[in-house]
């Protein structure tokens, strides 16, 4: 049973480490801004900033989480000293900073990403400029700037004659960069400035507020990061929909890539015992679950059963690497469904295969376990609801996979790395599934708003997701409670 809890450990940790990898690839490609990405849960023993990353080891060895900024909708830029906005600002910039701002930042990260860091200024200009065509946005480039009589300053751009954008390849922005371009501010009587770095390894604009309220002292939230922009809130539909089934696919992707490597290495055939009804001939004998019967087919091992039924015969197994010798006698008028010996057997093994043939016929299993656990899902939710043979009974629980596993850890790796995918791809099924506090929960509220034009208010989402994870673990609860009785 200790062998068991160790393997459940290291497998759930494994699938859900897999898991948040999937949503932390996904929004590091889209951009975003990722705070932590943590092995364990809290609370945290190690942690290094990589970037602007913490990558973290955490005491309870059970997976892991990733925090993306702006995930949580409560999440308020007060949280963030780098987020924070003037209380003061007029409602105009934050119209812009909602709209168009949004939308350029985006066209940024898409300069930054196809020219690279190390182009010159023009070249960025230029790429910058077709795509501001591509999205009809009105600009002017490189516009002179009157400042103290003198024309001789130019700015980049000027977008929708409401936005300055400043254009920069250098190491990094100074003070003297944000005061320039709040004097263009003030010259061209704008309100919001962008500074966009395209040296930087991650590209964050810096925004410049001109107020009009007076001098701008050295701490003033006048020069913002637009980290903000970097939110996963603040995404399209269809890319937090990404990030959200990204973890799913991962779990698919994991259990796939194990059932192909499982094909490809090859499974020794053999007989296997897997049952042994109660007062039965087996069960007095000493044969137990996992042994493998040598020398014999299913079918000739059947045979030789019933061909010395109240005869005692000799079983030759394997058992933990070790051959056995037990010795049973049939019984002559076995219960119907239970044989002479009274067990249950299955046939296992396949020949190795090309790897290349393996992931093709890996995907088609997987593919294949899916479906069935899918329908399995539907069945359990119809019997729960109906009251009909298949309800909870039917489920096992943390317990049952510590049991279930200690038997497959006593039958090879090979059972073990079938449960290991079995578990990835349940994990992907149930994650899938539109349950509040699930992935599939999040995407369906995500629907809701892509048919309303609209998000559901925070507190709502946010209610609904505690509830959905309170009947989670109540469920595990009965079902725990379940496993015990059982085991």
């Amino acid at each position: 049973m200790l062998l068991g809890i160790i393997f459940v450990i290291i497998f759930l940790s494994v699938l859900i480490l897999v898991h948040e990898l999937g949503h932390f690839l996904t929004a590091k490609k889209f951009g975003l801004l990722v705070e932590e990405f943590g092995f364990g849960l809290p609370p945290k023993i190690w942690g290094k900033k990589i970037g602007e990353t913490i990558y973290s080891i955490n005491a309870l060895p059970f997976g892991g989480f990733v925090k993306i900024y702006g995930e949580n909708r409560d999440e308020s830029e007060n949280d963030n000293p780098n987020l924070q906005i003037n209380p003061n600002t007029p409602n105009e910039i934050k119209i812009i900073e909602s709209e168009l701002s949004y939308k350029l930042t985006g066209l940024f990260f898409e300069t930054h990403k196809q020219i690279g860091r190390f182009a010159r200024e023009k070249q960025h200009g230029d790429f910058l400029e077709n795509l501001f065509k591509q999205n009809e946005i009105n600009y002017k480039r490189e516009v002179p700037i009157s400042i103290g009589g003198s024309n001789s300053n130019i700015v980049d751009f000027i977008v929708e004659d409401k936005i300055i954008i400043e254009l920069k390849s250098k190491p990094f922005i100074g003070k003297s960069d944000y005061y320039q371009t709040k004097r263009y501010l003030d010259a061209a009587n704008l309100e919001l400035g962008l500074i966009v770095n395209f040296r930087e390894t991650y590209l964050k604009p810096k925004r410049v507020l001109n107020y009009k309220d007076g001098v701008v002292g050295e701490d003033s939230k006048q020069f913002v990061d637009l980290n903000e922009i970097r939110s996963f809130g603040l995404l399209s539909i269809w890319k937090r929909a990404v990030i959200l089934v990204s973890g799913v696919l991962m779990n698919f992707l994991f259990g796939w890539l194990v059932i192909s490597v499982i094909l490809s290495l090859g499974v020794p055939q053999s007989v296997v015992i897997s049952e042994i009804f109660k007062g039965t001939p087996a069960e007095t004998a000493g044969l137990k679950v996992g042994d493998a019967i040598l020398g014999m087919s299913t079918n000739d091992f059947i045979k030789f059963t019933n061909d010395n039924k109240g005869k005692e015969i000799i079983v030759k197994v394997e058992r933990d690497g070790v051959e056995k010798e037990i010795k049973a006698t049939p019984r002559t008028n076995p219960p119907a469904g239970e044989g002479a010996l009274g067990i249950g057997l299955f046939e296992s093994g396949a020949p190795s295969q090309n790897f290349f043939l393996a992931l093709w016929d890996g995907m088609k299993m997987s593919v294949e376990i899916v479906r069935m656990i899918f329908i399995a899902l539907f069945n359990l939710i119809v019997g729960v609801f109906s009251g009909g043979k298949v309800g909870l009974e039917q489920v096992s629980g943390p317990v049952g996979i510590v049991k279930i596993t200690a038997q497959a850890s006593g039958l090879g790796i090979v059972y073990l790395l079938q449960l290991l995918a079995l578990i990835s791809f349940n994990l992907a099924v149930i994650n899938i599934f539109p349950f509040p506090a699930l992935d599939g929960g999040r995407l369906f509220f995500l629907l809701i708003e892509k048919i309303k034009g609209s998000p559901l208010p925070a507190k709502f989402e946010n209610y609904a997701n505690a509830a959905g994870m309170a009947l989670l673990l109540i469920l595990m609860v009965v079902i725990t409670i379940r496993d015990i009785v059982r085991f």
